[in-house]
């Protein structure tokens, strides 16, 4: 935007282009003032755990135990593999699967 405004005056005022420089100068100038000084982070607050956010994190890992497990169940190549087993006793297969891997994380 601001290199279309200094074409469009270049012919009227020749000493924008100067203008424009000086202002882009103070202008990053000012910029790196407010992220150095203004913007700063604030200082961290020790703390003894994450508080409720571990129960978040739990619940969400359980959640990818099982879609990653059903995941696993619905390719065709798996279930070749277990072709020999009935489809009730192919589900409780990742059923166990699912209910191990769950109480290991809990560990």
């Amino acid at each position: 935007m601001k290199r279309r405004i200094r074409n469009i005056l270049l012919q009227v005022f020749p000493w924008v282009t100067i203008c424009a420089l000086i202002n882009n100068i103070f202008e990053l100038r000012a910029d790196a003032f407010k992220y150095c000084y203004v913007y700063q982070r604030p200082f961290a607050q020790p703390a003894s755990n994450i508080g409720s956010w571990h129960y978040a994190f739990d619940i969400l890992s359980s959640i990818a135990i099982v879609t990653n497990t059903a995941l696993i169940a619905m390719q065709p190549s798996v279930r070749e593999y277990f072709s020999s087993y009935t489809d009730v006793e192919y589900i409780l297969i990742f059923v166990a699967a699912e209910v191990r891997s769950i109480e290991y994380q809990k560990i």
